[in-house]
């Protein structure tokens, strides 16, 4: 799955990986697009999987005055040696049809790491009461994870973990009427992966917050700036997530055109 540029013994034990989820609004990709653009890191390797539609472009990270531009596809590992931080872009869709096999493999590869983050999203239209007011950050983590993250995410942070709700299935004879689950509309592979890491006892956050589809992109500062609050990527200025991360050139496009004028006259 993974295949490096160079260096193919590198172990990763010591780092951990942040990995978006293709999801509601695109919240996590476009998170990874703000580490990419404002930390300093280089081209690790790429994912290679069936599961993953090809896509290949311009770099968006190349402004319009850089006189080198290379070549981008669809899942693409970026390392930051300073941070000893693994990220990873995804940007396509995973085939509804093949993503438990992808699942299986992306375990199999993010399970050597010291820790892994997943960056996702969910609807803000299926929110529970308790949830509509306050911040709109959620996260979980697996059985695996150390006492005192979960302790500085719920004291330090003050964070809240996300509620369990009621299965949709708990009217039915088959299930237990108490019995409770994730709930995370929207997410695409978020809840299925953590529940894989779960089983595996693989250390996991999941970081995500709930969003509506549109202009995402203040969804992706606030989402960036909670996960500084526990990596300490970067410094804060001015207490302004706009402020502190640098937006890649390709966001000018997230738009397309404005609209010609001259139409109406």
């Amino acid at each position: 799955m993974y295949i490096p540029v160079d260096n193919p013994q590198r172990p990763f034990n010591e780092y951990q990986i942040i990995i978006p989820s293709v999801s509601l609004g695109n919240v996590g990709q476009l998170t990874v697009d703000l580490l990419l653009s404002t930390l300093n890191t280089s081209l690790l390797g790429y994912l290679d999987h069936p599961a993953i539609i090809p896509v290949v472009g311009n770099d968006p990270f190349s402004g319009i005055t850089n006189k080198t531009c290379n070549i981008v596809t669809a899942a693409q590992v970026y390392v930051c040696e300073e941070k000893n931080v693994i990220i990873v872009q995804i940007r396509s869709l995973i085939d509804k049809s093949r993503s438990s096999v992808f699942r299986e493999s992306l375990l199999e590869w993010t399970r050597q790491f010291k820790l892994v983050i997943m960056l996702s999203s969910s609807s803000a239209h299926e929110r529970l009461d308790s949830q509509i007011t306050g911040s709109q950050l959620r996260y979980l983590t697996t059985g695996a994870v150390t006492d005192e993250l979960r302790s500085t995410f719920s004291t330090q942070l003050a964070w809240t973990s996300l509620e369990p709700r009621i299965s949709v299935w708990a009217q039915t004879k088959e299930c237990d009427d108490n019995k409770t689950t994730v709930y995370i509309l929207g997410g695409g592979i978020t809840k299925r992966f953590y529940n894989d890491c779960e089983n595996a006892g693989v250390a996991m956050v999941v970081l995500l917050t709930f969003c509506a589809e549109g202009d995402n992109v203040p969804d992706a500062l606030f989402l960036s700036s909670k996960l500084n609050d526990f990596l300490h990527l970067v410094e804060i200025k001015n207490l302004s997530p706009a402020r502190t991360w640098k937006i890649p050139p390709s966001w000018c496009c997230l738009f397309g055109n404005s609209v010609d004028r001259s139409l109406f006259y």
